[in-house]
């Protein structure tokens, strides 16, 4: 016996924040009858648990990849309009595991993407009293001043938000004017909009860590499961 929350989060239907967004829309039903209290008790072997109006079943194992997003993918399961998402770039081998990708990035933005089932790993990666860090980066139509690498670190206020990067520095080592920047928030397009509020556009824009996961050379549009090196850093920093 387990509550219908952590049945949903380590069924991959989701993170807990989805799987709290779906029980408050009545879209979980538990033998017949809509449920949304998370901590409802449910027997995974007795009691028929459907989402959305499928039902819900174990997944196989727990799955743990690192892809390299392109421009013009969605960071979403599915697409109403039907286009490409991240899913549509993992080996036909893992999508009946129901993955999902932890945190978003615009259709515009490039870089590294975790896609898991397991719903406690992405709840602590993604809420934000964890406040995990997001490294990206960014091409600027021009370079920074020092003073506007001050304000960024002293926080821009952006839609009612105070938004800060704990870290910015040129990347001296690439042609153009590109900046690494780090961020403990996941707010929908921060980076770019923390940047205009200096008066800054980005031209190009790339995630390259998450947490301790690193992109490393994985090569554009490229997908791979995390190595054991990988995963105990991960776990061990969550």
């Amino acid at each position: 016996m387990q509550t219908l929350i952590r049945l949903l989060t380590t069924s991959g239907v989701g993170s807990r924040r989805r799987c709290f967004d779906l029980l408050a829309k009545g879209k979980i039903l538990v033998n017949g009858n809509e449920e949304n209290r998370p901590s409802f008790p449910v027997d995974s072997v007795v009691d028929v648990v459907k989402v959305s109006g499928r039902s819900l079943h174990p997944v196989d194992r727990k799955v743990y990849l690192k892809m390299n997003k392109p421009t013009g993918i969605i960071s979403t399961t599915s697409d109403e309009r039907g286009r490409t998402t991240v899913i549509d770039l993992v080996p036909a081998g893992y999508r009946h595991l129901r993955l999902f990708p932890v945190g978003r990035l615009d259709i515009n933005t490039t870089g590294l993407i975790l896609l898991t089932n397991d719903g406690d790993l992405a709840n602590r990666l993604m809420h934000p009293r964890y406040e995990v860090e997001k490294e990206y980066h960014a091409l600027l139509n021009e370079p920074l001043t020092s003073p506007q690498q001050q304000t960024l670190k002293n926080g821009v206020t952006i839609n009612g938000a105070r938004l800060v990067a704990t870290f910015v520095r040129r990347l001296t080592t690439i042609e153009g004017f590109w900046y690494s920047i780090v961020v403990n928030e996941g707010k929908k397009h921060q980076v770019r909009l923390m940047f205009f509020a200096v008066h800054r556009l980005v031209r190009l824009l790339q995630r390259v860590r998450i947490h301790s996961l690193n992109m490393g050379s994985l090569p554009l549009g490229a997908v791979e499961e995390l190595s054991t090196k990988e995963l105990d850093s991960l776990f061990g920093a969550t």
